[in-house]
């Protein structure tokens, strides 16, 4: 997951431009193994780690996020609020319609990911 989805940060980039294509980047890492997806769903229901070993394992990838959505509000692209809580619905709103798609659904087709991509983006944009 670290190595998906977190890139070296680019203060040349906009605040928008690095947020809108994690979000790509995330539809397509949880789309693409439907194993996966369930695993995350599972470990976000199922708490079977202590929060400390949870920062141990995921910590470079929260850390990602939150930096990165604080350096897109510093940029005035994404709305105020706690960074931790906007990557979260982020993350959270993704996994949670791809588990619905999956369930009536055998591909994503191009339109619909965008549509996922831009209601993620449309929320949290400033």
């Amino acid at each position: 997951m670290t190595e998906r989805l977190v890139t070296p940060p680019d203060p040349d980039s906009g605040g928008a431009e690095p947020v809108r294509r994690y979000i790509e980047r995330y539809i397509d890492f949880i789309w693409e193994d439907a194993d996966r997806a369930v695993l995350f769903d599972y470990l976000d229901n199922n708490p079977l780690i202590t929060l400390s070993d949870a920062g141990t394992i995921f910590g470079a990838f929260v850390e990602h996020g939150i930096a990165m959505i604080e350096m897109a509000q510093a940029a005035g692209m994404v709305r105020a609020g706690p960074a931790t809580m906007i990557m979260s619905f982020v993350r959270g709103s993704i996994r949670n319609t791809l588990k619905r798609r999956r369930m009536t659904e055998t591909e994503l087709s191009a339109a619909d990911r965008q549509l996922v991509a831009d209601m993620c983006w449309a929320a949290i944009a400033a």
